[in-house]
């Protein structure tokens, strides 16, 4: 051991005293998350130099976390920083024991810093009088997704399609965390919710009438977020009803109409629709139409092309060229929808001639109304 002489009135004698840790304080308060920094100063009893960096080991739970201490040259205080480990949990900040500050420590007449048992007992330094709380541990992702069952108006429950611009978000979270919602990786404004001791959250938000992409954090109170939910929640939002594109009579406007040949009658929409059926067309007899009424026989088809059929079984016509029938698109209510669950929009005919032939005179008409 290194010694240095010390000159006093009765002549001089040698320093073999190590130095020891006064107080080991911090002026960090309340909750540290994951990856916040905590400043830790020990104070020594005498000024120290340290070779390269010391470490001062802390109790951070299940496994402990060193504070970093670079070297000083001639200083009684050590600055060393603690950064907050993923997993760190501690309800009260100490050392790991008195002997956890290690490293080549020394005073300036060489003596070496003695490790073991060198610091305040547990309980009793600056440090824990802190009462400082550490919580490293990071939810998990929110999981299961989905829109609230009345907020998805497609055709299936759970098909993420719907015709509201405010709709209701719901999945399961770290109970008690903060979470929030992300569309496209953005935040949206004002869409948290708290998750409740089960972990279930709703939210509700609103959004433009396009194509979304969903994802959430959850944030726990000491402030640790999660990393964004995964599989993303897919969302079209359509608000536009369908409409009737075209009323097209089968084999053109030309084609013969006789009592074995009943016109048909191809009906285009804007967008696939479902729910057609006899109610959603309309025969219109004109004034010279005689014989048993005509009827709608058939509705076939699926999606944006539907084909209507007609009965004209016993259907007349006065021979005169201008007997007509009329077929109307017409929207009983909610029942034809597309497949947000839109309404069709407004009742659509046509008009189309054909020749007329054989015993059934008339002329395919499809009227015009918007």
């Amino acid at each position: 051991m290194s010694t240095a002489t010390v000159a006093t009135s009765g002549g001089s004698c040698a320093d073999t005293t190590p130095p020891t840790v006064s107080t080991i304080t911090t002026a960090a308060s309340g909750t540290k998350k994951f990856g916040d920094t905590v400043t830790i100063t020990v104070t020594f009893s005498e000024p120290v130099t340290t070779t390269g960096t010391s470490s001062l080991l802390l109790e951070t739970g299940a496994i402990d976390t060193a504070a970093t201490c670079p070297a000083v040259t001639a200083s009684t205080t050590l600055t060393c920083t603690y950064t907050v480990a993923s997993g760190d949990t501690v309800s009260r900040l100490d050392v790991q024991s008195i002997s956890a500050l290690t490293g080549t420590i020394a005073d300036v007449a060489g003596n070496a810093y003695v490790a073991a048992n060198g610091l305040p007992a547990l309980g009793s330094s600056g440090l824990y009088g802190a009462n400082l709380t550490v919580d490293g541990v990071v939810p998990v992702a929110p999981s299961t997704l989905a829109l609230a069952g009345a907020s998805d108006t497609g055709v299936s429950p759970s098909d993420g399609i719907t015709n509201q611009t405010s709709v209701t978000v719901t999945g399961t979270a770290e109970a008690g965390s903060t979470v929030a919602l992300y569309d496209g990786g953005l935040a949206i404004t004002g869409a948290t919710g708290t998750a409740s001791g089960a972990g279930a959250f709703a939210i509700t938000t609103t959004l433009a009438a396009v194509p979304h992409t969903l994802t959430a954090t959850a944030t726990d109170p000491a402030g640790n977020t999660s990393v964004a939910s995964a599989p993303p929640l897919s969302i079209t939002i359509d608000t536009t009803a369908p409409t009737v594109a075209s009323i097209v009579r089968a084999g053109g406007a030309a084609q013969a109409t006789t009592g074995a040949t009943a016109p048909s009658f191809t009906v285009t929409f804007s967008e696939a629709v479902s729910g057609l059926g006899a109610a959603n067309f309309a025969v219109a007899s004109g004034a010279t139409i005689g014989g048993s009424a005509a009827t709608i026989a058939s509705v076939t088809g699926s999606g944006t092309t539907w084909t209507v059929t007609l009965g004209v079984a016993g259907t007349t016509g006065d021979g005169s060229g201008t007997a007509s029938l009329g077929l109307t698109v017409v929207p009983p209510g909610a029942a034809t929808t597309d497949v947000a669950g839109n309404a069709l929009a407004s009742a659509r005919s046509e008009e189309h001639t054909s020749e007329l032939q054989s015993r059934l005179h008339l002329v395919c008409r499809l009227l015009l109304e918007k």
